[in-house]
């Protein structure tokens, strides 16, 4: 045994810890790592040998690094903005394409009233859609004062009337000529077959469509964003909630320098209304003409660092001591956040060895919450490869980012519910199906999810059961489809019959049951044999459901029997007249083996409710009736009728009287012998006897 390990459990046991407890992996972790409890003291020591010089130094560097941090941070944002705007300006362009192509594709005919108040297009947004034609007069639009009226002038129908190609074409802020609000406006020519202008489509969006995208938990109140055209002028400014009119700008001066991109430190009141002190960082839209601007708030964004100055600066003065204790309880807090950091990578470096082995994709999301606390997303903390490679993706491109970012719309909030239930329970595992969409990342047919609540984050692991689940239905289709001519079997009706039952009852309405056994069949398949008589069944299968109606089912139940099952039936005359259609598919006759053979069929019809409440009653009774067309004649059909039932009863009582006589010998065989009249005069006496004797019979 190794000696330090035999000195260290007594110790242990000195103070008090079993070989179980707890703390041993802790102190184990603490002897590996004893730098963790030496270097925060030994800090606090040259602190206070050095107070002044080093908080002073300090401070200076940490100013500077905030200050380039919140360069970095207002150039990101600015990029950010233009992304996301582009985006929004491209959906907005691919909405005046579609209306262009309703337009041509109804014969320039159509008719906007109204569609905005019914939601066809976003109010929030979109202040007025009109299609103008040649001569520059409004044909029609979501504003009804605006039909008829002449736009001939305006800049977006003056642009695109002189324009050489087909392109979008983005106003400068305007002032709407019907409702005064301020709009931008967004215009595609409207072409003739032959390519001649013939007018345009325009949308007016307001000015916030530009700054949708302002980051609030980002920005804050006092943050700002600014679309502009880089001739200067302003297509929307917008500072925390508010949205600022082009005739007052709150941006008063155009970006320094010539570069089409760049960050500086702008403030007073030469370049802002309100004369803060912001960063500012702004980047161009490539083949649009504008600048995208973001402005972080200087203040703001420095109240922490300034926080953290005073604190420094009031420790100094006051007393050095209080170094001492602040670098002990750091070191405390420093241990534990490494200890829970080294527990954590334990815990995620097994989870991912074993699922890696296991096949299965292992994740931990990590919420992120608004300013109310109210989750709005989950970030990829960790993942290994085979969940990546679920998303056709590395881990380096999913750790790290959001999952808005891979998932959209209905998509996205069905993630977000699991996720949040899970919080929520602490557990969720559930298998789901992934529904084809076009957004639709995952590459899987269905998965089992399994997301477990751990330290305020979540693990989920993702199983691909994709084949399980095809070859459990392809189990299930084959147990329900009959081998010979693929329609459903008799489990497929025993196990539907009855569902079809509860909904006819809870619906109000009537459903039939046809069984249906073929006449001749017998004959045709000892005569031919039995591929041939196969080979007609499956004819029968066809033609049985081209007879039916769509929603119908048609059963084999094995044998030449077969049943059709008839849901939503109104009357007795729709059953009539199915089953009508049913013995006309046997009118013609079959092409078996170079000849054709003429079947028929015996039909019985049992009703729910009347003929029976049940399943088993249901074709019980449907078989009846169909024993009761073969004994009359066959090739028909009827309706289930209880004197077929004891009609079935008496013949089996007679039946088993008759096996009961034969059984205890109560028959008796009387023979009698031939014999022959004399010729003669008896000839006559002989007719009388033989016809009375008819006559008895």
């Amino acid at each position: 045994m190794n000696p330090r390990i035999d000195k260290a459990i007594p110790a242990a046991s000195t103070l008090g810890l079993g070989v179980n407890s707890p703390l041993r992996p802790f102190l184990a972790f603490l002897r590996q790592r004893m730098s963790l409890l030496l270097v925060w003291p030994a800090i606090a020591l040259v602190v206070i040998a050095v107070l002044w010089s080093h908080v002073l130094r300090g401070l200076g560097h940490d100013e500077r690094e905030r200050g380039a941090e919140l360069e970095q941070q207002a150039g990101a944002y600015a990029h950010s903005l233009v992304i996301r705007t582009r985006r929004s300006i491209d959906e907005t362009d691919r909405l005046l394409l579609l209306l262009r192509h309703t337009w041509a594709s109804s014969d320039s005919h159509g008719d906007l009233a109204g569609t905005l108040e019914a939601g066809i297009f976003s109010q929030q947004y979109i202040s007025a859609v009109a299609f103008i034609d040649r001569n520059g007069i409004a044909v029609t639009s979501t504003h009804p004062g605006a039909v008829g009226r002449y736009f001939g002038n305006r800049p977006y129908f003056v642009a695109q009337q002189h324009a050489l190609e087909d392109r979008l074409y983005l106003s400068g802020p305007l002032d709407a000529q019907l409702t005064g609000q301020e709009v931008v406006a967004f215009s595609r020519p409207l072409l003739t077959p032959d390519g001649r202008f013939d007018g345009i489509v325009l949308i007016n969006v307001l000015p916030a469509f530009f700054t949708q995208h302002y980051a609030e938990w980002i920005l804050g109140n006092y943050g700002f964003a600014a679309v502009a055209r880089t001739d200067g002028a302003l297509l929307a400014t917008r500072t925390g909630n508010t949205v600022h009119s082009y005739r007052k700008p709150f941006l008063r001066a155009p970006m320094p320098g010539r570069d089409p991109q760049g960050v500086a430190l702008l403030g007073g009141r030469r370049w802002f209304a309100d004369g803060r002190q912001r960063v500012v960082g702004w980047q161009p839209f490539p083949d649009l003409g504008l600048i995208g601007i973001v402005g972080v708030d200087e203040y703001t964004a420095m109240a922490a660092f300034r926080a953290h100055r005073e604190a420094r600066l009031a420790a100094a003065w006051w007393n050095s001591a209080w170094i001492m204790l602040a670098g002990l309880l750091a070191t405390g807090v420093f241990v534990h956040a490494r200890w829970r950091q080294h527990q954590m990578d334990a815990l995620r470096a097994a989870y991912r060895l074993a699922t890696e082995d296991a096949g299965d994709g292992f994740f931990i999301n990590r919420p992120l919450r608004d300013r109310h606390g109210v989750i709005r997303d989950f970030s990829v903390v960790d993942c290994n490869q085979h969940g990546a490679a679920m998303f056709g993706r590395q881990a380096e491109e999913l750790i790290g980012h959001r999952l808005s970012e891979f998932y959209r719309g209905e998509l996205f909030e069905r993630a977000c519910e699991r996720l949040c239930q899970a919080l929520e329970t602490g557990f969720y595992d559930r298998e789901l199906p992934v529904e084809p969409a076009p957004d639709q990342p995952l590459r899987a047919r269905w998965i089992r999810y399994k997301a477990v609540r751990a330290n305020g984050d979540l693990a989920v692991t993702i199983r691909d059961i994709s084949e399980s689940k095809a070859h459990l239905t392809e189990l299930e289709r084959r147990s329900n489809s009959d081998e010979l001519t693929g329609l459903p079997n008799r489990y497929w009706i025993q196990q539907f019959l009855p569902r079809a039952i509860a909904r006819a009852r809870a619906g109000g309405h009537g459903l039939a049951v046809l069984f249906i056994d073929l006449d001749g069949f017998k004959a045709v398949n000892d005569v031919l044999g039995h591929a041939a008589g196969d080979e007609l069944l499956r004819t029968v299968g066809k033609r049985l459901k081209l007879a039916v109606r769509p929603r119908d089912h048609v059963v084999r139940l094995g044998g030449d029997e077969f049943v059709v099952l008839l849901e939503q039936v109104g009357s007795r005359e729709d059953v009539e007249h199915v089953a009508g259609r049913v013995l006309a598919a046997f009118h013609d006759g079959f092409h078996v083996q170079h000849a054709t053979h003429v079947l028929g069929a015996s039909i019985g019809i049992g009703l729910f409710p009347e003929h029976g409440e049940d399943a088993e009653t249901l074709l019980k009774h449907a078989d009846i009736a169909m024993y009761s067309v073969k004994t009359e004649g066959k090739g028909g059909f009827c309706f289930f009728q209880s004197r077929f039932f004891e009609a079935i009863r008496a013949r089996l009582e007679t039946e088993m009287e008759l096996r009961r006589a034969i059984d205890q010998r109560q028959f008796v065989l009387h023979y009698q012998r031939a014999w022959t009249w004399p010729p003669g005069p008896h000839r006559a006496w002989r007719r009388w006897c033989a016809g009375s004797a008819r006559g008895a019979g």
